[in-house]
């Protein structure tokens, strides 16, 4: 799978940082980091229907109540 890593944007990011002086990103910064960097992954969802499958399941998770 190829990733589409937007390097331009990425330099853009950093650039703008370096100069207003900061030696950070904001939280909305390293967010748009990562999607030109092609790291965003989507959320896992696990559905659990009937009770089988909740005790099959069960020891997947940390907890189960």
């Amino acid at each position: 799978m190829p990733l589409d890593i937007d390097f331009d944007s990425i330099e853009q990011i950093f650039s703008n940082t370096w100069d207003q002086d900061w030696d950070f990103l904001f939280e909305f910064e390293v967010y748009e980091l990562l999607a030109k960097s092609g790291s965003e992954t989507p959320p896992r969802v696990r559905v659990i229907g009937n009770a089988p499958n909740k005790i099959r399941s069960a020891g997947q998770f940390r907890s189960y109540p």
